[in-house]
């Protein structure tokens, strides 16, 4: 028997529910809708086909399996009718198309016997293993990267349907007794849920403009596929492309969920024998610990974080959005009164955020740019060439949607003091303004006797950011912000005759701190310029970035001499071993499966650090840690390497 627990879970779907759910997978979203309106009218067929053969049930356990599989079904049929209700309030016409599915079935119910019902029962719910262990086995494409709402409807329900995969065939089995009947029900099962499933293509077809779905429902039916394929095998016929739902499933996992298909409706099937997804052990160790299942994975990535410390991700909705120009974006979070603490920023500081984009788990840092005194957690994000995030974020991302967000670090500005009179200067690149603007407004604001004088490098007048804000920071301190710009298709790059020729003029003298932050090429020309020009570098403070790129520098001699070290770390109060194999730190934490701490991979961020305790490591850059903080042994972990036969981190601290 199977030990089932009946879960009663409300997802959040009151709201508006795209029909796209996964944009960057329509197929797929087509799908998932389509089953979400089967399952519907399928399990009140189940449910009423059960209910209908307890009185035939004589063992007892039996009967106990039979009674939690009814209220099993019955509430994944009363949440998916909570999706199904968003997309008809949409697209009215929807409703329509769910009566009919449940018409359907109920005229089967009355035309059927009892023991053909609880075959198809049987037979419907043997293939549900195969098919959605390979759902789940590719959870992160597949769920992960859509609206975490309805994926986590799904992900509920698939794992369910993994639980009880041996409850249908163990109540037929009593009340049937007949494994040749359930095989030879096959076909006509089949028939009838391929026919479900056409009309309901069609509904989405007829009531959902194409704008919105993007794709004709027709290419998920099997009739139109097939009607295709033939077609495409006629030379004088144009070829006709079906997109898959699952375009990226390896050919060896498609042929095994086919063999698990075939073998599941063999008279002498045992569901027990089937593989399971190991997301699913996940999945329920995930409610069972009490996590927030309706909203899966900012709540598991909120637990996870809890063993990172100061560095966790935490769940963070989008609260605004505003273009700044063709290519860049400003974007405003809503924190939340719990985590407004954590949150707090100095002027420069900046943030890891984290996202699944088309599938994949990225990471990336930026700067805050509002005045410390704004109290708004607020990024500039401006697209990059081949950048995967910065494209997602200009492009794709909307308010409401949820990424992960690391608490604020970075040591990028001077004490201010009420009292002073002093000249501070800002030279950015590009994207680059955003910790200099936050500088420089909260400069202005506590520092009231100081000036402000930015060197603003852009490609062209076109590509500017924050241009609004800073005009309105120069309305409200006149005379004391002056913003230079420089235009690579005008003036050139910045170079160092251009920033001689300000220190003579007067523009760039007496200056007490410089900010210099863009592009590693950029910021490393602009600190070797101030240099050659006598510029105390105890008074230069930079950052510099390579988008999208890591850095972790040559290895030297003595960490190739250790390259077999051994790294043991703790997260999230457990340790594990691992061979380092010539990596970083990080790298060789992360082979181990574990979901450890990193952004940037460039020592710019902090999220990656550790405490060091025991054994030696050099790190190639670190743009965060202070000496203070090196003396006490905390640790880039995507910039070190070790330098002895055996490392151990604390990242949990």
């Amino acid at each position: 028997m199977t030990d089932l627990v009946v879960r009663k879970i409300d997802f959040d779907l009151d709201g508006d529910v795209p029909f796209l759910w996964n944009p960057s997978n329509p197929a797929f979203s087509l799908q998932a809708n389509a089953i979400s309106f089967l399952a519907i009218a399928f399990e009140k067929f189940v449910v009423a086909a059960v209910r209908e053969a307890m009185p035939q049930i004589e063992d007892p356990e039996v009967l106990e399996e039979a009674r939690a599989f009814v209220h099993q079904e019955a509430q994944h049929s009363k949440a998916h009718r909570a999706h199904a209700d968003a997309l008809a309030r949409a697209y009215p016409g929807l409703a329509g198309t769910l009566d009919e599915a449940i018409e359907y079935y109920q005229r089967l119910a009355e035309r059927k016997s009892l023991a053909w019902r609880l075959a198809f029962l049987a037979d419907m719910e043997a293939t549900f293993t195969p098919f959605f262990k390979m759902l789940l086995d590719h959870e992160r494409t597949l769920f992960r990267a859509g609206d975490e709402r309805v994926a986590s409807l799904f992900l509920w329900h698939f794992c369910e349907e993994v639980e009880h995969r041996s409850s249908g065939l163990i109540i037929y089995q009593e009340v049937v007794r007949s494994r040749w009947y359930r095989t030879a029900v096959v076909p006509s099962a089949a028939w009838h849920s391929l026919a479900v499933m056409e009309l309901i293509l069609e509904g989405f077809n007829r009531f959902v403009p194409l704008e919105d779905r993007v794709l004709d429902a027709r290419v998920l039916s099997t009739k139109y596929s097939l009607r295709t394929a033939v077609s495409n095998l006629l030379p004088w016929r144009a070829k006709v492309e079906i997109p898959s739902p699952f375009p990226d499933l390896p050919k060896d996992e498609a042929r095994e969920m086919v063999r698990g298909l075939l073998d599941s409706q063999s008279p002498f099937h045992d569901p027990g024998d089937q593989p399971l997804p190991s997301f699913a052990d996940v999945w329920f160790e995930h409610f069972e610990s009490g996590g927030d299942v309706a909203h899966f994975y900012s709540s598991l990535e909120g637990r996870q974080s809890q063993g990172w410390g100061a560095h966790a991700f935490h769940p963070l909705p989008v609260a605004s959005i505003e273009p700044m120009s063709a290519d860049s974006v400003a974007i405003t979070f809503d924190v939340p009164d719990e985590l407004a603490d954590l949150f707090t920023y100095e002027p420069g500081q900046h943030v890891s955020i984290r996202a699944v984009v088309e599938g994949e788990d990225v990471r990336r840092t930026y700067s805050i740019y509002p005045a410390r005194s704004e109290k708004r957690l607020a990024v500039g994000i401006k697209r990059s060439p081949g950048g995967q995030f910065s494209s997602y974020a200009v492009d794709r991302l909307r308010v409401g949607d949820v990424l992960g967000v690391a608490p604020p670090t970075g040591r990028f500005s001077v004490p201010l003091e009420e009292s002073l009179a002093r000249h501070h200067v800002g030279i950015a690149g590009g994207s680059g303004v955003g910790p200099v603007l936050s500088v420089l407004a909260t400069t202005l604001e506590e520092e009231p006797l100081s000036r402000f004088t930015l060197l603003h490098a852009n490609r062209d007048a076109a590509s500017r950011m924050f241009t609004a804000d800073l005009e309105r920071l120069a309305a409200a301190h006149p005379g004391r912000l002056q913003v230079l710009d420089v235009l690579e298709d005008t003036h050139g790059r910045l170079d160092l005759p251009m920033l001689r020729g300000w220190v003579e003029d007067g523009t760039l003298a007496e200056v007490d701190a410089w900010f210099v932050c863009g592009p590693d090429a950029m910021a490393d020309a602009v600190t070797a310029a101030l240099g050659d020009l006598g510029v105390d570098p105890g008074s230069v403070h930079a950052e510099s970035y390579t988008p999208g790129a890591a850095r972790a520098g040559e290895m030297s001699a003595e960490a190739a001499a250790h390259a077999d070290a051994t790294l043991s770390f703790v997260l999230g109060g457990e340790e594990l071993s691992v061979p380092v194999a010539g990596r970083t730190v990080l790298d060789a934490a992360l082979a181990t499966g574990r979901d450890v701490p990193w952004s940037c991979r460039s020592g710019l961020c902090g999220t990656c650090q550790a405490r060091l305790c025991s054994g030696s490591v050099e790190m190639a850059h670190n743009d965060v840690l202070s000496d203070a903080e090196i003396d006490a042994g905390l640790i880039l972990t995507c910039q070190s390497r070790p330098t002895s036969d055996a490392v151990r981190v604390d990242y949990d601290r």
